[in-house]
């Protein structure tokens, strides 16, 4: 475990001091250098604990331990001061703050330096394999804490040392330190978990790539050796499926050494899913944080969004076809698996959800007597990622709300009896206004995608777009209507 993340081990010597007897002159100075010593996430979480788990009066007896106070003097604030104002600011919007006091919060808080500089420094010595483990396995376990700040204000206002009153400029309001300097912690608190979630993503990224090189630039010559290196054990998560095959075929056209090949990286498959802890693999040095992509939808007039990642593909899909191999097939081209992306789009209302529609799916199958297992809800969410985008808005964050991306996975269990209580479904939900597409809309993509040409599904287009406006509530009764109602909160 990355230490600057550890929120175990770190705190327990912390711990131990405030629930001890004997808070000597020794003992306390060295918990101060504990305390200086975490990352910012350590010491939120510390900051989490401390409040839940210590009575005020111990609390406020050792704030001098929590907080770095020796940088703190109230002289640097008198109204007198002159106060520093970016050039090229004439006469500032709002009020700005002396530049010394981010500097005196950033100590009194320990966090003169971010926590991704103690990660980076931490893992500098190891190989590039280890660090992209360990980012990927730290990104999995980062947990934003939760801070009483209301708690803490109250305390710090009971502190004598911490009201002394800082001058804004231009207006030299005098509000007390505490009050700044809590508005500071909670800016730095509420991003750190996200921005490290960000980082340690890009991290991953630039570990994977420079892996990644080291094999697709490998002439087929040397792609041979370059699998005798540790890090292949990597390949399924550093490019898509179809790459990866390629790269296998193309390592085992090596004559004489297909079965020594094939073996490795067969133990390769089964190490990675190890390691990782994750049954599901995909690339990832693709770059998901801008895979948002907007476009216009002319049929209602308004702008769309759809978050786009790479498939997630099962760990058994790599190892059945790489089992299924045989040195003759080399010799064939290879065909790509891909599917054609969907020509038409269902759209959901901004306050809606991709998670949430599966939920309603997976509901809507069960009262049919429909079993959903882990495959259909695969297929469902194929579905949803695949035919739904939403309505744009550039204060959500759509990722979010959407689905993982599992690959295609044809929705193709639903019985031709209830075909139309499936788009009626749709159709209802249109009418509620959590569906924006109309009509024809939906059943041309529930034709498009479900019906087999020349099939007896009952998902043809001339079929579904029979069903009367005044049946679209009946899919197929109340009961289940009342379910969904609940789950995507529609008042009826």
């Amino acid at each position: 475990m990355i230490q600057a993340l550890n929120i175990e081990e770190s705190l327990d010597p912390i711990k131990l001091f405030f629930f001890s007897d004997f808070q000597t002159k020794e003992f306390k100075q060295f918990t101060r250098g504990k305390i200086k010593s975490l990352s910012p996430y350590q010491y939120y979480h510390l900051m989490e604990w401390v409040l839940n788990n210590l009575k005020d009066d111990v609390l406020l007896g050792n704030l001098d331990v929590l907080f770095d106070f020796s940088t703190l003097n109230p002289k640097k604030y008198l109204p007198s001061n002159e106060q520093s104002v970016p050039i090229g600011i004439d006469t500032p919007e709002k009020s700005i703050l002396p530049d010394t006091f981010y500097e005196d919060c950033r100590s009194f808080f320990h966090s003169n330096y971010g926590t991704m500089n103690y990660i980076l420094e931490e893992m500098a010595s190891l190989e590039r394999i280890n660090r992209f483990l360990y980012y990927f396995k730290a990104k999995k376990d980062i947990r934003q804490p939760e801070i009483d700040f209301e708690k803490l204000l109250h305390l710090m206002s009971l502190e004598e040392r911490l009201c002394f009153p800082v001058h804004s400029f231009p207006d030299q309001e005098p509000i007390p330190f505490y009050g700044y300097a809590l508005n500071y912690l909670k800016q730095l608190f509420f991003d750190e978990a996200k921005w490290l979630g960000h980082s340690l993503s890009d991290e991953i990224r630039k570990e994977g790539d420079h892996i990644k090189k080291l094999f697709v630039s490998a002439g087929k010559e040397a792609l041979p050796f370059a699998i005798m290196d540790r890090s292949v054990v990597l390949w399924p998560v550093l490019v898509d499926f179809e790459k990866w095959r390629q790269l296998v075929r193309n390592a085992l056209k090596q004559k004489g050494l297909f079965g020594l090949l094939k073996k490795k990286l067969l133990m390769s498959l089964k190490e990675l899913e190890a390691l990782l802890g994750e049954e599901y693999f995909q690339d990832l040095t693709i770059d998901t944080d801008k895979g948002n992509f907007a476009v216009k939808d002319k049929e209602i007039g308004i702008i769309t969004i759809k978050s786009f990642s790479p498939p997630l593909v099962h760990s058994s899909q790599f190892s059945t076809w790489l089992k299924k191999l045989k040195a003759r097939d080399l010799k064939v081209s290879l065909k790509a698996e891909t599917e054609e992306p969907p020509k038409n789009q269902i759209v959901i209302s901004k306050k809606g959800s991709q998670l949430r529609l599966k939920k309603v799916l997976t509901e809507f199958f069960n009262h049919l007597k429909i079993q959903v297992d882990e495959e259909r809800g695969r297929a469902i969410e194929s579905f949803l990622y695949r035919n739904f985008s939403f309505e744009y808005d550039e204060k959500i964050d759509f990722a979010k709300r959407t689905v993982s991306n599992f690959g295609y996975k044809p929705l193709n269990f639903i019985p031709s009896k209830h075909a139309k209580d499936f788009a009626k479904l749709f159709l209802y939900l249109a009418d509620k206004k959590y569906i924006l597409s109309n009509k024809t809309q939906i059943i041309r993509t529930l034709d498009e995608d479900i019906h087999e040409k020349n099939g007896k599904d009952g998902f043809s287009y001339s079929s579904l777009i029979r069903i009367p406006s005044d049946e679209h509530h009946l899919f197929p009764d109340k009961d289940i209507r009342r379910r969904i109602r609940s789950i995507l909160k529609i008042d009826d």
